[in-house]
C-alpha cells in the first residue's frame, strides 16, 4: 500500500505498484500549491524543524519569515513588525534618547548636546570666558554669546535705526561741530573750491581728508566724508578764503 510524505502529504507509491498517471498529477498540484503560497507568504502548515530529531511537529509560519520552513532560509518579505519590539538608545556627548521601534515605521532622533557631558575627555563648560583653548563651550552657551554680540554691535552700530539728513542748511565752513548723539555719525560733503586752495575734512583737530584746487588755477568739485565718534567735533576748513568755497552738499547719517 502506498505511503505518503510527512509534510505536504505527496503520495509515495510502493516499489510492486504499476505507475499511475493520477498519483503524480496529485503531487505535482500538491507541490505547486505550496510554492504559490511560499511566493504569496501566506503558507501556515505544521511542519517537522529540519534540525528536529524529536517526534515533536512544529507551527512554522511562512508569512512570518521562519526560516525552517522546507529547510530553507526564508526572507519575511511580508513582514512589516517585528515579533518583539526593540529599543534604540544614543548615547554619547548628547542627552541620552531612547526609542522603541518594532519595524512599522522609520524613527527620528533629535539630539540635544548635553552640557554635563565630555567632549574629546574635556569637560563641557558652560561659559565662552575661559582661557583654556581645548575646553569647549557649551551650545547654550555659545548662543547666548552670539545673540549679545549681535544685539550690542547692531544696536549700537554704525546705521542701525540712522538715517541721512541734509544739513546743507546748518553748516558751514571753518566752524567746528560736535557729535552729540548717542552714536558715531557719518558725514559726507561735497564743494565746489577755487583760486588756488582746498580743504580738510578734521575730527577732533585730526585731519582726516583733503581735496581741493591745490596748486592749479580754476574751480574744482570735490568731496570728503568720514566717521565721528559720539562726542567728537568736527570741522570742515579752507586753506585760503571760505568765500572762494561753495558748499553743495553736507549730509549726515544719524
Amino acid at each position: 500500500m502506498s505511503t505518503k510524505t510527512p509534510n505536504i502529504n505527496l503520495v509515495k507509491p510502493l516499489g510492486t505498484e504499476n505507475y499511475d498517471i493520477a498519483v503524480v498529477n496529485a503531487n505535482s498540484d500538491i507541490i505547486d500549491t505550496e510554492i504559490t503560497d511560499a511566493k504569496a507568504g501566506s503558507a501556515t502548515r505544521v511542519f517537522k524543524a529540519k534540525n528536529d530529531t524529536s517526534s515533536n511537529t512544529n507551527v512554522l509560519n511562512v508569512a512570518g519569515g521562519d526560516g525552517r520552513y522546507l529547510g530553507k532560509t526564508v526572507s519575511a518579505v511580508s513582514a512589516v513588525k517585528l515579533k518583539t519590539a526593540r529599543n534604540i538608545q544614543i548615547e554619547g556627548d548628547v542627552t541620552t534618547v531612547t526609542k522603541a521601534f518594532d519595524g512599522t515605521k522609520n524613527i527620528t532622533f533629535n539630539l540635544v548636546v548635553n552640557d554635563s557631558k565630555k567632549l574629546n575627555g574635556k569637560a563641557v563648560i558652560n561659559s565662552v570666558t575661559s582661557t583654556d583653548m581645548y575646553a569647549p563651550a557649551s551650545a547654550s552657551a555659545v548662543k547666548k554669546a552670539y545673540d549679545e554680540a549681535i544685539s550690542s554691535g547692531i544696536s549700537g552700530g554704525l546705521g542701525y535705526s540712522q538715517h541721512w539728513h541734509n544739513q546743507k542748511a546748518h553748516r558751514a565752513i571753518n566752524i567746528k561741530y560736535t557729535n552729540n548723539t548717542s552714536k558715531p555719525i557719518l558725514i559726507s560733503i561735497g564743494f565746489r573750491s577755487g583760486d588756488n586752495q582746498y580743504c580738510s575734512l578734521f575730527v577732533d583737530a585730526v585731519e582726516i581728508g583733503r581735496a581741493g584746487e591745490y596748486g592749479v588755477s580754476g574751480y574744482t568739485t570735490d568731496t570728503l566724508s568720514g566717521i565721528v565718534p559720539i562726542g567728537a567735533e568736527y570741522e570742515l576748513k579752507t586753506s585760503g578764503s571760505a568765500s572762494k568755497v561753495d558748499i553743495d552738499v553736507w549730509a549726515e547719517l544719524s
